[in-house]
Order: C-alpha cells, then sequence, then structure tokens
C-alpha cells in the first residue's frame, strides 16, 4: 500500500509542478494592450521620420556614370539629327532634279 500512496503522492506532486509552470507560462502571454499601442506608435513615428530625411539614392560614382552615358546619348542623337537632315536634303535635290527633268520631258 505504501507502494501505491508514493505513487500517488509523486504524481501529486507532478501535476502541481505542471499546473505552476502552465500558470507562469500564461503569465508571461498576457499582453498589455496599451502597450503594444504605444509600442507601434513609436515604431511608425520613427519610420515617417526616417523617410522623411532625404536618402543618398545614388552613389557618385553612379551618376558620373549616368552623366556620361547621358552625353554619350545627346552626342547619338545629334548625329542622327544630322544625318536625317543630310538625307532630306539630298531627297529634295533628287526631287527637284526629278522634277526638273519631268518638266523638260513635257
Amino acid at each position: 500500500q505504501s507502494v501505491h500512496s508514493d505513487s500517488s503522492k509523486r504524481k501529486a506532486e507532478v501535476d502541481a509542478e505542471i499546473e505552476r509552470q502552465r500558470e507562469q507560462r500564461r503569465k508571461k502571454e498576457k499582453v498589455d494592450i496599451g502597450q503594444g499601442l504605444v509600442l507601434l506608435g513609436e515604431n511608425l513615428a520613427k519610420a515617417l521620420v526616417q523617410r522623411q530625411v532625404p536618402q543618398p539614392v545614388l552613389a557618385p560614382t553612379l551618376l558620373a556614370e549616368l552623366a556620361s552615358k547621358q552625353y554619350a546619348m545627346l552626342q547619338l542623337i545629334e548625329s542622327n539629327q544630322q544625318q536625317v537632315a543630310a538625307h532630306i536634303e539630298s531627297a529634295a535635290a533628287v526631287n527637284a532634279a526629278l522634277l526638273s527633268f519631268l518638266s523638260k520631258e513635257h
């Protein structure tokens, strides 16, 4: 009988310890909603302030590279415009010569 009572006593102690640990976990899990809202507000305010601070978007070397490419594109555009103008003048000269030829024929 003493073995049975020792076993029951031990089971009661284990059950009590399990219940004590569960209670401690419940206390830790309780969330203070007010505190959570304050923390959320602070984090949002920090994020908004950080977004207002101008951030360097492009590194100086990247800016120089972009400026160089932009200049090269501008040169290419000007070259293309000159070629188009030359072709237009050439076409106008051909049209004038053709008109002159056709005028003499008739």
